[in-house]
């Protein structure tokens, strides 16, 4: 009878010894589920569900956004000319390039990308003004709106190395304009209505939804001075003010004033800024010449530039 019992006794530990890890998986198991449905319920939130049955008034979008990776504005700079067409650079005076098919005098052949990212780089100033393709587009489920673009701007050393000034036959009307030698440069219309410009922002804002690109034309022009510049994207998001800034491959732009004298410009200028400029001569010179076939590439020396 001793040894029945002992043999029950031994039975019974072993099958407890068994269930415990049973129930051990069934606890697991069951935790599981839990977690499961709660990160589904989290999912559903996240994909516009869970907002529709609590809030259909857009709770929903400023959650989401909180999970959205990256900037809320994609800023792309798609191309840079000068103000009426063509393109017209001028080098530090301590810079120098080689000279290569498409800056030394031969026929003119254009001035690919290529060409003026070197000068550019090289620290080049666009000659009177620049002109700027930009695409802005939102990245968030809320409306982003734009209410400002403005140029940082950094006064600079006037640049008189080597200057290229290709002009053209024609050029784009411009979209907004800027003077960089405003002490707050605003962006303005300027049309035959309005010669002198009128505020760009205070007659519209940009609304951007997820996904919506907006194409912006920006001129911006200097007659008194260098600059170099970033450009500040004001805008709104969910009731809060934010800044994204463009530069270009990590540099600032840069605009230099042309130092000829021409009608438009010496009437907005001091009879100091004239004297000044009167002194001044670039190192070397090319432009272009439309009056050969084909269009052509000339020197020109420094004193004769601006006959």
């Amino acid at each position: 009878m001793g040894k029945n019992r002992r043999r029950q006794v031994a039975r019974r530990q072993t099958e407890q010894q068994q269930e415990e890890p049973r129930r051990r998986r069934a606890v697991k198991w069951i935790v599981g589920a839990v977690l499961a449905a709660v990160a589904a319920l989290v999912s559903a939130a996240f994909t516009g569900v869970f907002t529709q049955t609590v809030h259909p008034q857009g709770i929903g979008d400023e959650v989401r956004d909180l999970f959205r990776p990256g900037t809320d504005l994609r800023i792309t700079l798609l191309n840079m000319g000068r103000p009426g067409g063509g393109w017209s650079a001028v080098l530090p005076t301590d810079v120098t390039l080689p000279s290569d098919e498409h800056t030394r005098p031969g026929p003119l052949l254009g001035w690919p990308e290529e060409m003026q990212k070197a000068w550019l780089d090289s620290g080049a100033f666009m000659l009177r003004g620049v002109v700027l393709q930009v695409e802005v587009e939102g990245l968030r489920n809320q409306e982003i709106t734009l209410f400002n673009v403005r140029p940082l701007t950094k006064m600079e050393q006037m640049p008189l190395g080597h200057v290229v000034d290709f002009g053209s036959q024609g050029g784009d009307a411009l979209r907004m304009v800027f003077s960089l030698d405003e002490v707050n440069p605003m962006a303005r219309i300027v049309d035959e209505q309005s010669p002198k410009g009128r505020a760009f922002f205070e007659e519209k804002r940009i609304g951007l939804t997820d996904g919506h690109k907006e194409s912006l034309s920006l001129a911006f022009m200097a007659m008194r001075a260098a600059y170099s510049f970033d450009i500040a994207f004001d805008y709104e998001i969910g009731g809060e003010k934010r800044t994204q800034i463009l530069k270009r491959d990590g540099q600032p732009f840069r605009v230099a004033p042309s130092i000829c004298a021409s009608e438009d410009r010496d009437n907005k200028l001091t009879a100091e800024d004239r004297a000044r400029f009167a002194g001044l001569r670039y190192r070397s010179a090319v432009r272009s010449n439309f009056n050969t076939i084909p269009y052509s590439i000339e020197a020109v020396p420094p004193e004769k530039f601006c006959g």
